[in-house]
């Protein structure tokens, strides 16, 4: 844990964007200029009016000087307003994914490509060097991931993977890396030798192996100091949140008997769910992990043995229920003077646990003839959640009832170390006794 890290993340919270300027050893272009010369063929280009060829110089030399117009005015030796070039990208991104169709893809698969050399030019800078310029280039990743284009994909992925990069910069390519999800489930029906779904295979098995390895980092060791701690817990949690919007258990889990698992981010959400990091996860950090849990789908045609998961995301909800009741007296106080804040948005969990055992109940159908017992437990574990904790939660009521729902999920929890796939050399977790 580098010890800028907090001082660093506590200046953006409080402020949103760093507002100093950019510094760094970046050739000094005239970037107004620049977009001035390129902006109305850029437009034409946006919109697809004008058609974008990659092959094309021109077009090629008219998105590679606006994507340094967007992104290299950070790293720039001049009176650039970082606050001001990140605002203006924010606003940029939008208006691309308002208009993305066919009309205008070929657009955003050069100007991604372009945006990526430059966002890479910028992360080579050393950051003690240029921190302001990298820490606000970082700030960007989520907002150009929007655009789900190729090589931003890779470029976030090897931030992620880079621990020679600072941690400023992982933390938001982690939580950049959320938005090329959900990730595209490989079948027995796809074709072998398909290169694009080959690709994009690849590009959600490394993303998802990138995020995994983010969340169980083993530097990331107790300390003793309490802020440290936090950080780590903040770094962490965006990297759950991102890899528990994947929505299906593996990339790759065919239902032929010999094909081994590939891409299996429940393993790491279940790692979550049972505490096994360190330091040990959060109650919001399990409580995102048991999120992506549920909204597991497209199940038919795969190995998945969802009940392991299952009984885990309970026993998270189990533990934020628990943690709402002592911190209930904060909770309704609203905004009264002098109360503590909550320690977590219970209402918004509520809401989002409430569409996610919906998403379960649905999800898990696929199962009433083969394994019916799967389908049953999701329909009593959305009934007792509902009645016995989302509701009064939703209501800032006290949580009177917490022994029915642990009951129904202990009823089904496995012993011992049980399989996540009916697939060779399958992830397992153990439940112990």
């Amino acid at each position: 844990m580098k010890p800028l890290f907090v001082l660093t993340l506590f200046a953006l919270i409080m402020f949103g964007l760093v507002s100093t300027y950019g510094q760094g050893p970046v050739a000094n272009v005239d970037l107004v200029n620049l977009k001035n010369k390129h902006n109305t063929a850029y437009r034409k280009m946006r919109t697809g009016d004008a058609k974008t060829d990659a092959k094309d110089k021109e077009d090629q030399e008219v998105l590679d000087a606006m994507a340094k117009c967007y992104v290299l005015r950070v790293a720039m030796p001049t009176a650039y307003e970082p606050k001001k070039v990140v605002e203006e990208f924010d606003a940029e991104i939008p208006i691309i994914r308002s208009i993305r169709d066919k009309k205008n893809q070929d657009f955003i698969n050069l100007f991604g490509k372009q945006l990526a050399a430059a966002f890479k030019t910028v992360f080579e800078l050393d950051f003690n060097a240029n921190r302001v310029s990298l820490v606000n280039a970082a700030l960007m990743l989520p907002m150009a991931a929007r655009l789900q284009q190729e090589d931003l994909d890779d470029l976030i992925t090897s931030l992620i993977q880079d621990k020679d990069k600072h941690d400023v910069i992982r933390y938001y390519a982690a939580r950049a890396a959320g938005e090329f999800f959900p990730a595209r489930q490989f079948t027995l029906n796809d074709p072998p030798n398909d290169k694009l779904v080959l690709a994009k295979k690849g590009r959600d098995i490394k993303r998802i192996e990138a995020l995994s390895d983010y969340i169980t980092n083993k530097e990331w060791k107790v300390s003793t100091d309490p802020h440290e701690k936090d950080a780590i817990f903040f770094q962490r949690n965006a990297a759950i949140e991102s890899l528990a919007r994947v929505e299906i258990p593996a990339v790759a889990a065919v239902n032929d008997k010999k094909s081994p698992v590939e891409g299996a981010a429940v393993e790491t959400l279940v790692r979550v769910l049972q505490g096994k990091l360190t330091p040990e996860p959060t109650v919001q950090e399990k409580a995102e992990a048991a999120l992506g849990v549920l909204q597991f789908k497209d199940l038919a045609d795969t190995t998945y043995e969802p009940i392991p998961a299952m009984c885990l995301a309970g026993d998270a909800l189990v533990e934020l229920a628990k943690t709402y009741n002592a911190d209930l007296v904060n909770i309704q106080g609203g905004k009264a003077k002098g109360a503590a804040e909550p320690y977590l948005p219970f209402k918004l969990y509520a809401e989002r646990f409430k569409a996610g055992f919906d998403k379960l109940e649905t999800n898990m159908k696929v199962y009433d003839q083969t394994n019916p017992k799967v389908s049953a437990f999701a329909k009593d574990l959305k009934h007792q959640a509902n009645l016995d904790i989302l509701t009064p939660m939703l209501g800032k009521r006290n949580i009177n009832e917490l022994n029915e729902l642990p009951r129904i999920i202990d009823e089904r929890r496995p012993k011992g170390v049980v399989p996540l796939f009916k697939s060779p050399k399958s992830p397992t977790v153990d439940f112990g006794g």
